[in-house]
């Protein structure tokens, strides 16, 4: 909910507690704009529309970082209008955090996280659970998620890893269109990301592990289901970063790599592969004055390369109240597996 007051961000939902919503970036469309979890992208290859299933709960969100421009040479394709990046929390004290609510149309919800932090290793476990009998015809709903969080510092290397699971089963009243407002959808999403981040004696380097599966089950007409579709997809990969501080700023290469796959039985079986490298230099221009310059290459399966490029400015007018950006940027998106099949 706290997207809803970002300016140029239009978050429109499709039933309450974020059942199922669109995001878009200065008038852009819902699949033009990347969705991140700690900096690893959870963009669904079918369709945009699952952009926001993010299995993870309130209380494990640190903060929420959003780049209002064209962000393809930071994260590659569907960052067309920006970006928007979930930060999770740090388990670094034990704490116990409880919400249990209830309300009309048969509202019952809680939400629960727990973190344990020890000298060796520090976790967190949460869980969200929220059903409803609707306030009109076909619009009930009930939705879990549940998210685990392990960390780990020793010498100069940081360790974490992140595992998501969310489930959502809803009648989904002219959700697509007002012909058939007897629509139900039931999806399931699982994210788990390994990252190690080390500081070496010439410079740093970050990795990153993926995996996401999504499955989507569609029924157009709930009281007469003959009309049912599957489909099932899998993103998976894994990325590298290095930064290097040279004598007149911070440089930066990394690759990335990962396969998208999908099964349906209205999309049929497809994947496609796809590689990337990138460039980024932060030159130092004092306190009040900012740059960013970086470039990227991707390679599609089926798509010829694709380049990117951002150069951005700032000045510090007034300390830390007062900053003018700028930038200049070039971005691309690959269609979904709707758009082409």
């Amino acid at each position: 909910d706290s997207l809803d007051y970002v300016c140029g961000m239009d978050l429109r939902y499709r039933g309450i507690f974020g059942i199922q919503g669109d995001l878009s970036l200065r008038g852009s469309t819902y699949e033009e704009v990347a969705i991140l979890i700690n900096g690893v992208k959870v963009i669904d290859p079918q369709t945009g529309h699952h952009n926001l299933d993010i299995p993870v709960t309130i209380f494990d969100v640190e903060r929420i970082e959003v780049m209002k421009e064209g962000s393809s040479s930071f994260y590659g394709t569907g960052a067309l209008a920006g970006s928007v990046n979930i930060i999770t929390k740090k388990p670094t004290q034990k704490k116990l955090n409880l919400e249990i609510f209830s309300g009309e149309h048969a509202l019952f919800g809680q939400v629960m996280s727990l973190s344990f932090p020890t000298q060796d290793i520090s976790g967190r476990v949460s869980f969200d659970h929220k059903i409803s009998s609707g306030g009109r015809a076909n619009t009930d709903f009930e939705y879990k998620t549940a998210s685990f969080t392990l960390t780990k510092d020793w010498d100069n290397n940081s360790w974490d890893t992140l595992w998501g699971y969310q489930k959502k089963d809803f009648g989904a009243d002219s959700f697509y269109s007002n012909l058939f407002p007897e629509e139900e959808e039931h999806t399931e999403t699982l994210f788990t990301k390994t990252s190690l981040e080390s500081q070496l004696h010439f410079g740093s380097l970050k990795n990153n592990l993926y995996f996401r599966k999504h499955r989507d089950k569609f029924i157009l007409r709930r009281n007469n289901p003959t009309s049912v579709n599957y489909h099932t997809t899998y993103v998976y990969g894994l990325d590298a970063t290095l930064g290097l501080p040279i004598r007149y700023g911070d440089f930066l290469w990394g690759i990335d790599t990962g396969r998208d796959e999908i099964y349906s039985t209205n999309l049929g079986k497809h994947t496609r592969l796809h590689e990337a490298t990138f460039f980024g230099f932060t030159p130092e221009l004092g306190e009040e004055l900012s740059a960013d310059f970086r470039v990227r290459f991707d390679y599609y399966q089926k798509w010829s390369w694709q380049r990117s490029f951002n150069l951005g400015l700032g000045y510090r007018i007034l300390d830390d109240r007062l900053k003018l950006n700028g930038s200049v940027s070039r971005a691309f998106r690959i269609p979904s597996f709707t758009e082409l099949y």
